[in-house]
């Protein structure tokens, strides 16, 4: 979920705050009624994105559509549309490079005429309303994306060589993150960092330059976790990670919990783990719901409009003298699916059954309230309309739950998933597109959609041996791979990493044994430990019937034997801990733990 990066600092700019104050504009929501309206009163669409934590949203409340000159040349002209970003995944991802509040506006028809960033004025704003009423031509700035074309199922070598060019052209040696005046963390570019840092085929050059790259950022982005309620804030500005903003948003808490687990044991390095530990302090203590399930974000400000730093500095009794600021209590099901995940790769890179515990309540919760009958998941329990971030985010939920517990009804579930979006998303041409259609906008396959989506069904692929999602992942692919979409960002390290994937085996652990058998438990344990993101972990009890993926034909032993193959290879039966250790070890770049 990464917009253009240039502009991506611009949408945080101008995102900090939460409740929208009233205006004199009679909102509608998005749906094919609003357009209708429009064409049938011969009006334009006037469509504002916002955020439920945007401060400039709430300015714009407040200063421009309080006024009843706007209202009157609004509501005379066109048909305003509200929406907030966090509800419409699809909306959001199409016109975030726009920020919050996003200004758009449209024909009856669909067709995009302006696009507007940010914050604007009234009498700007007036006049940006008549100047569009006399003259309802489409800018060259809004004007519609193009149809995808069908490319390779790999990058090119000269695309791949670029997208590794510019990872480093981009990268901050000195102060971590990315060479942008916002320090966040970027998650395909310290994620492909990491897996270059643990890539024993690597060379030492390449190994130290990720290391390098990964633990600038790490050390730099911990600085925006919340010092007394843990969390973290969404991104520092000034060029540097000590100018927070305060905002915690869902997204971002599992990008870090993610990215501090693995590197906590990667680099065996006690603060990442804290981290980690920090962000699940604050998930337990403010955003779980009492179902299990999470919610969406909690806002900067405590008092609307007004900057928070004073606020977030004091400790944690002064702070609840004066209040908490506002929590998003909406359960959306890409937020939980995203944080389910993180929580899994929590639990077995710490080895903390808590990460297990919190993800299956989550995961189980939502499959209760927003799963349909199809197996398709619901944005909102009651929201009538189908995202492709929804179904991936707890599809990836789905198959850890499997890598975690080898307990195959969540292969199944993953399964289920992955039939909805085969069924329900793809482009007849090429790639995954965001969303069931309502209203005149055609859904549109976007990059980071078609990376997550593509990188689920080669995993899945690995887990089922079932041949139909390797070619689902190459769908993604063929979208991904054009010049003009792999290299239309500032940097596209999710892709390299997608390809790479694609392109060779995980490395695969299984443990043949009885699940009730200790020496196994432990076995299966330390693999999921093991500081390889991209790796198949499987426990077989052979009283279970075979794997779905039984690729590998291995002897019927009296005992507990485990094995790590990689490439159609394994290594001899460990039938004792440290033997185990050892054949891990000839693979990885760690000392013995």
């Amino acid at each position: 979920m990464r917009p253009v990066l240039f502009l991506f600092a611009l949408f945080f700019s101008h995102g900090l705050y939460a409740k929208a104050a009233d205006t004199r504009i009679n909102w509608q929501a998005w749906s094919s009624a609003a357009f209708e309206q429009a064409a049938a009163e011969n009006k334009l669409v006037l469509l504002e994105l916002e955020a439920v934590w945007c401060h400039w949203c709430h300015v714009m409340d407040a200063e421009t559509y309080s006024r009843q000159d706007v209202a009157d040349a609004i509501h005379a002209n066109y048909v305003p549309i509200r929406v907030d970003h966090d509800a419409r995944p699809d909306l959001a991802n199409r016109y975030r490079e726009w920020g919050w509040p996003a200004t758009i506006i449209l024909k009856a028809d669909g067709t995009e005429l302006v696009k507007r960033a940010g914050y604007i004025a009234p009498q700007p704003f007036l006049n940006l309303l008549a100047a569009v009423v006399a003259d309802p031509t489409p800018e060259a700035a809004a004007a519609l994306q193009k149809e995808p074309v069908a490319s390779a199922s790999s990058l090119s070598k000269a695309v791949r060589a670029e997208l590794q060019a510019r990872h480093i052209r981009s990268s901050d040696f000195e102060r971590g993150g990315l060479l942008i005046p916002q320090k966040f963390i970027e998650p395909g570019a310290l994620e492909y960092a990491l897996a270059t840092a643990a890539n024993p085929d690597a060379d030492d050059a390449s190994r130290a330059q990720a290391t390098t790259i990964a633990t600038r950022t790490l050390d730099g982005a911990a600085k925006l976790i919340d010092p007394v309620w843990g969390g973290a804030y969404q991104y520092s500005t000034g060029g540097d990670w000590d100018t927070p903003h305060y905002e915690k948003l869902m997204f971002t808490q599992a990008r870090y919990l993610r990215t501090y687990s693995l590197a906590g044991v990667l680099f065996g390095q006690p603060k990442y783990q804290q981290v980690a530990a920090d962000i699940v302090r604050y998930l337990q203590r403010f955003m779980r719901s009492p179902s299990g399930a999470f919610y969406t974000s909690q806002d900067a400000d405590l008092i609307p409009g007004q900057k928070s730093a004073a606020y977030f500095a004091l400790n944690d009794k002064n702070r609840r003298k004066q209040g908490i600021p506002r929590i998003d209590n909406n359960v959306y099901a890409r937020e939980n699916g995203l944080i389910a995940e993180a929580l899994l790769r929590w639990h077995q890179y710490s080895g903390n059954p808590l990460g297990l515990t919190l993800a299956r309540q989550a995961v189980t919760q939502v499959i209760r309230t927003h799963r349909q009958p199809n197996g398709a998941f619901r944005h909102a329990a009651d929201d009538p309309k189908l995202y492709l971030e929804d179904q991936v985010a707890m599809a990836d939920a789905l198959l850890a739950l499997y890598e975690n517990t080898a307990e195959r009804h969540w292969l199944s579930e993953a399964i289920r998933s992955a039939d909805v979006i085969t069924q329900t998303f793809r482009h007849p041409v090429a790639g995954w597109v965001d969303a069931t259609r309502i209203g005149p906008l055609k859904p549109i396959p976007g990059i980071d959609q078609n990376i997550a989506t593509g990188r689920f069904f080669n995993r899945l692929y690995h887990y089922s041996g079932q041949d139909r999602w390797r070619e689902a992942a190459k769908v993604a692919m063929r979208f991904l791979s054009a010049e003009s979409v792999a290299l239309s960002r500032l940097e596209e390290t999710g892709l390299l990493l997608f390809d790479q994937e694609l392109n060779r085996p995980p490395l695969h652990y299984a443990i043949v044994a009885a699940k009730t058998d200790a020496l196994a438990a432990e076995q299966f344990a330390s693999a999921l430990k093991d500081p390889v993101a991209y790796k198949r972990v499987e426990w077989w009890d052979r009283s279970e019937g075979p794997l779905l993926h039984d690729d590998v034909p291995y002897p019927n032993f009296p005992m507990t034997a485990a094995y790590v193959c990689s490439d159609k290879r394994c290594s001899a039966p460990a039938f004792d801990m440290p033997n185990w250790q050892r054949r891990r070890q000839d693979l990885l770049l760690y000392p013995a733990y």
